[in-house]
């Protein structure tokens, strides 16, 4: 990994940490659905990696890809449930585009697995930690729209400590000056 991916990585994340410190403030100020505001995340997002994807010089690695795919599939499901009730709909989006998120940190677990990397605990930890808060974000989604944002924005700023601290870690530990020995 090159030094500017890892940078576009940490830069990244943290624009998610931002942006759910955004949905945080924005729900005592702004008056956009909470549904509104999960599909302009997910385009942002989506965008995000795609461009992410793009500035990889591992094209065989596509994690970045297809999360930017998903959500953008995600921002396009607006167009075919604009017309259902709010909160459920809010709920079936995140907990969907969660379990296609899984899926795909599955794949890179699996990676990780396949050649005995000790990544592969890190992204395994990371994939467990975001099912559960994405299944239990999902769930609790039926209240006001302003509990709504609060929520999702605590969503958004778990998730891009998670993917923060994956990235850190992974950056730690490929670094040349990190070496681990055992004292006999």
């Amino acid at each position: 990994m090159t030094k500017r991916e890892e940078i576009t990585n940490i830069v990244i994340s943290i624009v998610l940490i931002f942006i759910g410190i955004f949905l945080l403030i924005y729900s005592h100020i702004g008056n956009l659905k909470a549904i509104t505001l999960l599909y302009l995340v997910f385009l942002i997002y989506g965008l995000m990696k795609i461009i992410e994807y793009s500035f990889s010089s591992d094209k065989k690695d596509k994690e970045d890809l297809f999360t930017g795919i998903i959500s953008l599939f995600g921002v396009l499901s607006s167009l075919f449930f604009k017309d259902y009730n709010g909160q459920l709909l809010i709920s079936i989006t995140l907990v969907t585009w969660v379990g296609f998120m899984s899926i795909i940190k599955l794949i890179k677990v699996d990676y990780y697995h396949d050649r005995n990397n000790k990544m592969f605990y890190i992204n395994m930890t990371s994939l467990i930690l975001f099912l559960i808060i994405g299944v239990l974000t999902g769930i609790n989604l039926f209240f006001d729209n302003t509990v709504q944002v609060l929520i999702l924005g605590y969503f958004f700023i778990a998730n891009g400590l998670l993917n923060l601290a994956e990235d850190a870690i992974r950056i730690i530990a490929t670094s040349e000056n990190f070496n681990i020995k055992r004292k006999d």
